[in-house]
């Protein structure tokens, strides 16, 4: 079964590409010479994503006068924060609605772990590339589980309608399937996304943080601890029984102390509120 949804994984001609403007968006800002303008107009290119970067930059979030230009908007958000945005709202354009799954859930959830998971950064010593690692990863952390609806619906869904929840949903797929949601969406990022390397890698360890380097292994164990405290707090990625499970010798590796926690917890609120404002936005 795992060769077989490997191979439809390599050939099939309905997974979507990444998306253009993400591809040129990247260039720029990875350009330490790119000014505003060119940011501006990569992202104007794109006229819904162009609107909802307008409309996001006049939420609450920002709580000052209207930003009635594209380039103010811009400036207002930062470049960074613009970067993150563009991908949550771009890659979430890309998927369309599967049953069983509530497929704006699943975006919550995504999103609000990638924001939790940049947020979890400041109580450890971690650098800043593992924490840019970490709020990609979180945000794609669960495409995998998209990639099953989209290869193989009919198995997928019929080992849904079985799932119970005993196992730990990763580990009840590689059961039935020889591969399980999180390597199967570092396949597709790295093969079909042609995503960085350590994006790749943190998305492949998020359940057992592992990885070649240690700003790979920090990364996915910022994604795990953010994506236990979600679903922990009832904000799961739209399947009835997926568990919440914790492995607290990443929380020690990490450094965390329990003196942490009820901070962590506003930030997880945080974390969800910015979540439901971009999911929200036009």
């Amino acid at each position: 079964m795992r060769r077989k949804i490997l191979d439809e994984l390599f050939k099939s001609d309905d997974l979507p590409s990444f998306p253009n403007v993400l591809s040129k968006l990247n260039q720029v800002l990875n350009d330490p010479n790119a000014s505003l303008d060119d940011i501006a107009l990569i992202v104007s290119l794109d006229p819904g994503l162009s609107a909802r970067v307008l409309s996001y930059a006049n939420s609450a979030l920002f709580g000052i006068g209207k930003a009635d230009s594209f380039k103010t908007a811009v400036a207002r958000i930062g470049m960074e924060r613009l970067k993150k945005l563009a991908f949550s709202l771009k890659i979430k354009d890309f998927f369309k609605k599967l049953e069983p799954l509530n497929i704006n859930d699943f975006w919550k959830h995504n999103i609000s772990v990638a924001e939790l998971s940049q947020r979890l950064a400041k109580y450890v010593n971690v650098s800043e590339l593992s924490e840019t690692i970490a709020y990609f990863s979180g945000l794609l952390h669960d495409i995998g589980i998209i990639v099953f609806f989209y290869i193989m619906p009919g198995a997928y869904f019929d080992f849904l309608e079985k799932y119970n929840g005993e196992l730990p949903l990763e580990k009840a797929e590689y059961e039935a399937f020889g591969i399980d949601h999180a390597e199967l969406g570092a396949y597709f990022l790295g093969e079909r996304w042609h995503l960085p390397q350590e994006i790749v890698e943190a998305v492949r360890g998020h359940h057992l943080p592992v990885g070649s380097t240690s700003e790979i292994q920090v990364a996915a164990g910022l994604v795990h601890i953010a994506d236990a405290i979600c679903r922990s707090q009832g904000f799961a990625e739209g399947l009835e029984m997926s568990g919440t499970y914790f492995r607290s010798e990443v929380w020690e590796m990490l450094g965390f102390s329990l003196d942490d926690v009820a901070s962590i917890i506003e930030d997880m609120e945080e974390a969800v509120l910015n979540a439901e404002r971009i999911i929200n936005i036009i």
